[in-house]
C-alpha cells in the first residue's frame, strides 16, 4: 500500500506474514485489556451508538487510556519494528530505527507507526466482526483512526 503522509513524505507498506501481524494483533489486545471501558452509554443506547454519544469525562478518559496504552507498551512498539522490517519504505528508504534521528522524520514517526499497526490490524476485522455479527463498530472505529 503506497500512501502520502501529512508531511509530504511518502510510506510504501507491504503487509506482514500472517504470523507477524498476529502477534501484534494478539499483544494489542492483551495490552488494551487492562483499559477500563467506560463509553457513557445512557439507558436506552446500545453499544453500536458508541459514536453518537456525547463525550463524557469518563468516555475521554477511557479514549485517553486506550491511546496512551497503545503508544506507550513496549510490547506493541517491538511488534510494530518487526512488522516494518524490511516491508515499510519511507521515500524509498528502508524503515529502521536510524530512520527516525532525522528531526524532519522524526515528526512522522507517529503517522508511520499508526499507519503500519492499523495496515496490518486489517485482516482481523472481519474475523472479529463475524464473532460479534450484530457490532458493526469495528469498522467505524477503523475508519476513525484512518482519518
Amino acid at each position: 500500500m503506497k500512501m502520502t503522509l501529512k508531511s509530504g513524505a511518502t510510506l510504501d507498506i507491504t503487509r506482514s506474514p500472517f504470523i507477524i501481524g498476529h502477534k501484534l494483533f494478539k499483544t494489542i489486545l492483551k495490552e488494551l485489556k487492562e483499559v477500563n471501558l467506560k463509553l457513557g452509554l445512557k439507558e436506552g443506547q446500545s453499544f453500536g451508538q458508541v459514536f453518537d454519544l456525547e463525550l463524557t469525562d469518563d468516555a475521554l478518559n477511557t479514549a485517553k487510556n486506550g491511546i496512551l496504552t497503545l503508544l506507550s507498551s513496549q510490547e506493541i512498539e517491538d511488534c510494530i519494528w518487526e512488522c516494518m522490517s524490511g516491508r515499510v519504505l519511507y521515500n524509498n528508504k528502508k524503515v529502521d530505527q536510524n530512520l527516525f534521528n532525522d528531526e524532519t522524520i522524526a515528526e512522522d514517526f507517529l503517522e508511520v507507526f499508526k499507519e503500519v499497526m492499523v495496515f496490518n490490524l486489517t485482516p482481523f476485522r472481519k474475523s472479529l466482526e463475524s464473532l460479534f455479527p450484530n457490532v458493526r463498530l469495528l469498522k467505524k472505529a477503523e475508519d476513525q483512526i484512518s482519518k
